[in-house]
């Protein structure tokens, strides 16, 4: 017992010197080179994990924002679902977004840039610059398809919880698993093909996955608003912009 307790405190302290660096690290100064990073790294399951949230983000809004719009006028409890006005401004709405859609493109969008900033990476700013030097050897290529898949994880653990639980929520529900389930082989394979790159320079290759071990799949609410904030940041505005005029079209 003595000696397990003597271990879990070695551990616990092998800790702390990261953990000052991540504290005294200038936040914005990270932020800035996360984006720098995010923009070099080739991360296929993240980008379609926030492709599927963002589709079932688009379908739901329309109907989140006519219910608020409703309420904060005052319209009672029978602005719902079912109430021809109700879902007669629903289309209305959908129908002005899908307008600025041809026009400007998909309203629902996030930039390679930020994506980085809305996974919680607990990397210093030497720990970012270490992998970024690394990226062009075979080694950073397999930590990145490991960090592709940790992260897509992280993203769809927090996620998930935003999905409907019912109607085309299952759908979308059924992505993600699928999704996280090629993400935990992707990690495996990752793994396994850093084993034999070890040898040439194993001091590099075990920081490589220390670093990408250190990514927790794990919910967070925190996170999930900033990925749903950047996600969602043009969508709101213009549907929002058109609340005016499904009220006036109410009177």
């Amino acid at each position: 017992m003595k000696r397990r307790r003597f271990v879990a405190t070695v551990a616990g302290l092998a800790l702390v010197p990261a953990a000052l660096a991540l504290a005294a690290d200038d936040p914005t100064a990270r932020n800035a080179a996360l984006r720098a990073l995010a923009v070099r790294l080739d991360l296929p399951l993240v980008d379609e994990t926030v492709a599927s949230f963002a589709m079932q983000l688009r379908r739901t809004i329309p109907v989140s924002v006519v219910d608020a719009a409703g309420r904060n006028a005052g319209l009672g409890s029978g602005w719902a679902k079912g109430n021809p006005l109700f879902d007669d401004a629903v289309r209305r709405l959908d129908a002005a977004l899908a307008a600025d859609e041809v026009r400007a493109g998909p309203l629902v969008r996030i930039e390679r840039a930020d994506l980085l900033d809305a996974v919680d990476l607990p990397w210093t700013l030497d720990d970012i610059a270490f992998v970024g030097d690394t990226l062009p050897a075979p080694l950073g290529r397999e930590a990145e398809r490991a960090l592709d898949a940790k992260a897509a994880q992280q993203m769809i653990a927090t996620l998930k919880r935003r999905v409907p639980t019912s109607g085309d929520g299952l759908a979308t529900r059924a992505t993600l698993a699928d999704i996280d389930e090629r993400a935990n082989a992707k990690f495996a394979d990752a793994l396994l093909m850093l084993l034999p790159l070890k040898g040439g320079d194993p001091a590099r290759a075990a920081r490589l996955q220390r670093l990408v071990e250190s990514v927790r799949v794990a919910p967070s609410d925190a996170l999930g608003q900033r990925l749903v904030d950047r996600i969602s940041r043009r969508l709101l505005d213009a549907a929002l912009a058109q609340v005016p005029a499904l009220l006036n079209g109410l009177r």
